[in-house]
């Protein structure tokens, strides 16, 4: 508890802190109901909509020797399928991925259903370890955070509950963020490179690497990625890797503008057409022209930070390229945003260490945005009899936000002080100098 007197709270840290303990409880209890037990009984029926299907039968696919991207009626998984009364989805995960899922394709879908939503759950919270471990201290203090942080976003609960893999990628992400910022180069680097194979948002990190100078880092992810990748076509075969990347390139440049979809080109696709129900063949030369320019402006704004600050906390930097990969895909589906709440999470500690309440503010509208608000908002418009005025970019808006607040936490100068707390290193050289100018010395 000590540790925490260095929050500089004076009498109110108690409060804070029991606040916190009483949110962090009641967050753990809504985290285990909603995040694992109704999941939990959901993944004992054989429904059709959870997502573990595509991987699933993939895995069931590769490990029997057929193609696991090639339409087919006679394969194993086929038969199984109908068995099951459901619909097989395309498999869109590399083949190093699809080994990963082998051992879930040996069992029956409901026990695999089950048992990915365990290796889910435990992954959630190793990743809000792994996050608090990486904060500022107080580390107690940051772990109380996390949990209502994650017990918030409801997306969440909406991975777990359809079977995405991405927990897994959060978890990959946050543990080799932790890995950097404790020094072990190699394993986040490695950490980044696998979630890159799983999912290719991630890669743009890789970048971020490169531009901060992470050169151990970024091979040992580069080295991943091709270790991994070399294995599977040596086991599989080229045409199998082949398949993958033509399926893979035909998903990516189909483009919706569904509410769903929540990146960049989907909302200027809605935006510009006025619908949900077309894709980028509906978009103008102007509004392509629109797109590659908003995007290269973005995509300059994230280089030139990471570049001309390079004493910003590699974690926000490399928060800020992972938001803008979010924002710049053209994949980014709105349950990827739980991947956003590595950025929310260290800019609020960023903050907090800085004293910036308002930011703080800002960033809690965000976190609202992306995690609490209806993707789709209809407002009536009074002059017009039944006109409806229809917003179904809120979550985008709190992401666009996000990456706004990594970028002045660049141009502030973030810079880290010796022991790495929460404490304002503004404040703390206000106190050095008065200690200094009475005789005391400096802070210990």
């Amino acid at each position: 508890m000590g540790r925490l007197r260095d929050v500089h709270l004076g009498e109110h840290w108690p409060l804070l802190f029991g606040v916190l303990l009483v949110v962090a409880v009641v967050a753990s209890f809504h985290l285990v109901a909603i995040g694992f037990l109704v999941p939990l009984d959901e993944a004992a029926s054989d429904a059709s909509q959870h997502d573990l299907r595509g991987p699933y039968f993939g895995a069931l696919d590769l490990g029997r020797g057929d193609n696991p991207y090639e339409p087919g009626s006679e394969r194993r998984s086929d038969v199984r399928a109908r068995r099951l009364g459901l619909d097989r989805m395309t498999t869109l995960y590399a083949p190093p991925v699809l080994v990963l899922y082998l051992p879930l394709a040996d069992m029956s879908l409901r026990r695999a259903k089950v048992v990915f939503l365990a290796i889910s759950f435990t992954c959630l919270l190793g990743a809000m370890a792994a996050l608090a471990w990486s904060a500022p201290s107080p580390r107690a203090l940051s772990a109380l955070v996390m949990l209502p942080l994650v017990a918030g976003a409801t997306e969440v609960f909406t991975t777990l509950s359809l079977g995405q893999v991405n927990i897994i990628i959060l978890f990959l992400l946050a543990f080799g963020f932790a890995a950097l910022e404790k020094g072990h180069a190699r394993i986040g680097g490695s950490a980044i490179g696998l979630a890159t194979l799983i999912k290719p948002i991630p890669a743009i990190l890789l970048l971020g690497l490169g531009l901060r100078r992470q050169w151990r880092a970024l091979a040992a992810g580069i080295v991943a990625i091709v270790v991994l990748l070399s294995v599977t076509i040596v086991c599989f075969g080229w045409t199998v890797h082949q398949s993958f990347l033509r399926t893979a390139f035909q998903a990516g440049s189909n483009v919706q503008a569904d509410s769903e979809n929540q990146n960049l080109a989907s909302f200027l696709i809605r935006t510009l057409s006025g619908s949900e129900t077309t894709d980028a063949s509906a978009v103008t030369p102007v509004g392509r022209v629109l797109w590659a320019t908003t995007a290269a402006l973005i995509a300059g704004v994230t280089g030139y930070c990471s570049v001309r600050r390079p004493r910003t906390p590699l974690r926000i930097t490399l928060s800020m390229f992972l938001v803008t990969g979010l924002v710049l895909s053209t994949r980014t589906l709105i349950h990827y945003y739980v991947w956003a709440l590595i950025p929310v999470a260290f800019a609020l500690f960023e903050l907090a260490r800085r004293r910036r309440w308002g930011a703080i503010v800002l960033l809690g509208v965000a976190y609202n945005c992306m995690f609490k608000a209806s993707r789709r908002w209809e407002i009536g418009i009074p002059p017009f009899d039944g006109a409806m005025l229809t917003i179904t970019s809120i979550p985008f808006f709190g992401l666009m936000l996000v990456l706004g607040i990594l970028v002045y936490l660049h141009i502030v100068d973030t810079t880290v002080d010796g022991e790495g707390s929460l404490v304002s290193p503004r404040r703390d050289l206000q106190q050095d100098g008065e200690r200094v100018g009475s005789g005391e010395g400096p802070a210990r």
